[in-house]
This record gives C-alpha cells, sequence and structure tokens, in this order.
C-alpha cells in the first residue's frame, strides 16, 4: 500500500462526501472502505500491467529465438552446401590426376615396347577406358544432393525476408471513449529509435502507450523502429465504442 495515495484519497472521498448527511464517523468509514477498494483496483491493475509486460517480453525472447535457431539453420545449411561443393571438386580433381597418371603410365608402355603394331591394336580401347575415369554416377549424384541444399538455402533466405523486424498489440481492439487501453510493441533492429505514430501526427516515443480517445469508430496507430540502415513499422487499428451499443455487433 501507498500510504501517501491512501491518505489522499482518504481526503478527497472525505470531502465530496461532506455535503451528505452523514456523521463523521460513517463519512470516516466511508472514506476509509472507499480507500480500501481502490487500492485493491489499483493492486489488480498493477497485477495486470506486469502480467501483460510479461507477456511482452515473453512474445519478444519467443521472436529472437526463432531468429536464432533460423540463423543457426541457414548456417548448418551454408555449412553443408560448401562441404559438398568440396567434395564435388575433390571429386573431379582425382578424375583428373587419375586421368593423366592413366596416361602417363600408358605411354611409358608405349615408350618402352617394340612391337608397335600390337600396341596400336589395342591403343583406343585404353584409350577410351582411361577416358572414363571418374564419369561413374557418383558424381552426378552428389551435385543433385548439392542442388537440393542450394535450393533449401534459398527457401530460408526467402523465409527471413518475410519475418517482420517490428511488432505491436495491444490485450483488447476495442475501448470506450476517454477510458485508456495500453498498447505494447518490440522491435528486433539493432541501435533504432522507437516511437508510436498516431492518426493526428502525435509520437510517443519508448514501446509502451497509453491510447484514450474520445472520437468513436476505428483509431489507427503505427509503431515506427528506424536506424540508419532501415525503417520498419507495424500498425493496429482499436475501435472506440459506445458505451450503449458495446457488445451489440
Amino acid at each position: 500500500m501507498h500510504i501517501l495515495r491512501f491518505i489522499r484519497n482518504f481526503i478527497n472521498v472525505r470531502n465530496a462526501l461532506k455535503t451528505e448527511n452523514f456523521s463523521t464517523k460513517e463519512l470516516h468509514t466511508i472514506a476509509l472502505q472507499s480507500c480500501v477498494e481502490y487500492e485493491k483496483l489499483y493492486l489488480q491493475e498493477q497485477a495486470q500491467v506486469l502480467q501483460e509486460e510479461n507477456l511482452r517480453a515473453k512474445m519478444q525472447l519467443d521472436f529472437l529465438n526463432a531468429q536464432a535457431t533460423l540463423q543457426s539453420t541457414k548456417a548448418q545449411v551454408l555449412n553443408t552446401l560448401v562441404q559438398c561443393q568440396s567434395m564435388l571438386k575433390s571429386l573431379k580433381d582425382n578424375a583428373a590426376i587419375n586421368r593423366a597418371n592413366a596416361m602417363v603410365s600408358f605411354l611409358q608402355v608405349v615408350g618402352n615396347v617394340t612391337n608397335g603394331g600390337g600396341i596400336s591394336a589395342h591403343s583406343n580401347n585404353v584409350m577410351q577406358t582411361i577416358n572414363l575415369i571418374g564419369l561413374d554416377d557418383q558424381s552426378q549424384k552428389l551435385k543433385d544432393f548439392l542442388d537440393k541444399v542450394s535450393d533449401e538455402l534459398n527457401d530460408l533466405q526467402d523465409l527471413q525476408k518475410l519475418q517482420k523486424c517490428t511488432h505491436i498489440y495491444a490485450p483488447s481492439l476495442e475501448t470506450l471513449p476517454n477510458i485508456p487501453i495500453r498498447i505494447y510493441a518490440f522491435s528486433t533492429l539493432e541501435n533504432a529509435t522507437n516511437y508510436f505514430l498516431l492518426e493526428n501526427g502525435e509520437t510517443h516515443s519508448g514501446d509502451t502507450m497509453l491510447f484514450k480517445s474520445q472520437e468513436l469508430g476505428k483509431h489507427k496507430i503505427e509503431f515506427i523502429s528506424q536506424n540508419d540502415q532501415k525503417t520498419e513499422k507495424s500498425v493496429i487499428e482499436l475501435q472506440v465504442s459506445d458505451e450503449s451499443l458495446r457488445g451489440l455487433k
């Protein structure tokens, strides 16, 4: 209990009821009960605000964890892609080396024989066999897998582009005239300036604000986050309803 607030409310209630026909004891009793009820309502409101702040923090943490998971997945896929490219290049290089070695060995054989006619009869078959080195289907299978990994990496890149950096929400999308409603937002932009922008051009800095209006109808509120590189925004619409029409839609 905030003692100064309690005393102030007690005095205000007592002064407001002085014109009524209450005895001093009754007046003090009513004022005391009113202040106790006010404190209960105040504590309930603060507990609700705390719950909403915890919800905002959890949403922000979940979003950051999702981003971290996406970045980790991209890194893993990219690592696999690099390894595949290295293996494919290694297979091609080894095949070229093996063909060259086979060619050298064949030429050495040719250079050491005396019956050239006998060698020429087999040279075409030998050359065809040497040229088949490295042409098995393993390289093609690896290339196909490499293409698949590249497609997955592109899909992850597209998924990251769809992610929003800013988010805005309110516990309720409807309120009454001049009844405030708290709006929450968060941004994942680094070194960013965050603020709310109302339809009338009014701005509120930070990532929480209290909105109220006496004008009935829909009200658009933007949450804007910007740094030196980019500007991101999210929009929410709140309905200010006539109390007599509330819940009759």
